[in-house]
C-alpha cells in the first residue's frame, strides 16, 4: 500500500499552507521527489525569495475506519518539526501540512479518545466476523468436498464453533448499533470460491493448509484485542474465543499431518 501511495505521488503535484512561529505568511509546498524503497517524500518549500528542500521520512501510518466501514490508512511524514499527513484509500485524497511542535501542543480530548477507541473497536469487530463467516461458509465446503474423515469432521467442528461465536458477536454488534454484512470480502471469497473446485486429496491438502495459517493469524488478532481492548463486551469476547481458536489450530495441525500420511 505505501509504495501504491508513494507511486502515485510522483504523479501528483499538491500546495499546501504552512506556518511556523518565524514565519507569519502562508508557504507553499511542492512534491519534488518521491523515494518508495525509502519511504520518503522531497518537498520544496517557496518561500518569499527562496526556495528550501525538505526531505520527510515516513514515521507512522494509522489504520483507521472511513464513513463507508471500510479500513483506510493514514501515512505519516516528518521532517524536523514539521508534518505531513497523507490520508488515503488507494489513492491520496488529502494533505496537510502542520507543526509537529504546534500538535504536540494540543490537549487530547476525551472526545478525540472515545472516536478512536471507537474505530478501533469497529476494525476488529469487522476483522472478528469475517473470520466467523469464512470458517462457517469454507467448514461447509470441507464437509462436502474433503476426503479424509478428520478433514471431514474438522470442518464440522468448525462450522459449530464458529457459528455460536458469531451469534455472541452480533448480539454485541445489535446492542451497539454496528451492521455488520452477510458477505465475506474479497480475499475470503477468493478463497472460497478457490476451494470449492477442488476434490477430496486436493482439498484436503489445500484447506488443511490454509486452516493452519488462517488460525495462527486469528490467534495473533484476537490475542492483541484481549491485551489491549478497549471496549469491555469486545474486549471479553475475544478472550472467551481463544481458547476455541487454539484448540482449531491443534486440531487443524494434525490434520495436515493426517493427510500427508495417506
Amino acid at each position: 500500500m505505501l509504495r501504491t501511495i508513494l507511486c502515485c505521488l510522483v504523479m501528483l503535484t499538491l500546495s499546501v499552507g504552512c506556518q511556523s512561529k518565524n514565519d507569519n505568511k502562508a508557504k507553499e509546498a511542492t512534491i519534488t521527489k518521491v523515494d518508495a524503497t525509502k519511504g520518503t517524500v522531497a518537498v520544496k518549500m517557496h518561500g518569499e525569495g527562496k526556495d528550501v528542500d525538505k526531505t520527510f521520512k515516513l514515521a507512522e501510518r494509522i489504520e483507521y475506519m472511513d464513513s463507508a466501514g471500510d479500513v483506510a490508512t493514514a501515512d505519516i511524514f516528518t521532517s524536523g518539526d514539521r508534518v505531513l499527513i497523507f490520508e488515503s484509500e488507494g489513492t491520496i485524497t488529502k494533505m496537510k501540512h502542520k507543526d509537529k511542535a504546534a500538535i504536540a501542543k494540543l490537549p487530547a480530548s476525551k472526545d478525540k479518545t472515545d472516536k478512536e477507541a471507537k474505530i478501533a473497536n469497529e476494525v476488529f469487530i469487522r476483522a472478528a466476523d469475517q473470520i466467523n463467516l469464512a470458517e462457517m461458509k469454507i467448514g461447509k465446503v470441507a464437509e462436502e468436498n474433503a476426503k479424509s474423515d478428520v478433514v471431514k469432521k474438522f470442518g464440522e467442528k468448525t462450522v459449530h464453533d464458529h457459528s455460536l461465536m458469531n451469534k455472541e458477536l452480533r448480539k454485541i454488534t445489535t446492542s451497539q448499533g454496528i451492521k455488520l454484512t452477510e458477505k465475506l470480502d474479497p480475499k475470503h471469497q477468493e478463497l472460497l470460491d478457490d476451494l470449492t473446485k477442488l476434490k477430496e486429496g486436493a482439498f484436503d491438502k489445500a484447506y488443511t493448509k490454509h486452516m493452519v495459517a488462517g488460525h495462527e493469524k486469528a490467534i495473533e488478532l484476537f490475542e492483541n484485542e484481549a491485551k489491549t481492548g478497549r471496549d469491555a463486551d469486545v474486549k471479553a469476547w475475544a478472550e472467551k474465543c481463544l481458547p476455541t481458536l487454539r484448540e482449531h489450530l491443534k486440531l487443524a495441525q494434525a490434520a495436515v499431518k493426517d493427510v500427508k500420511g495417506k
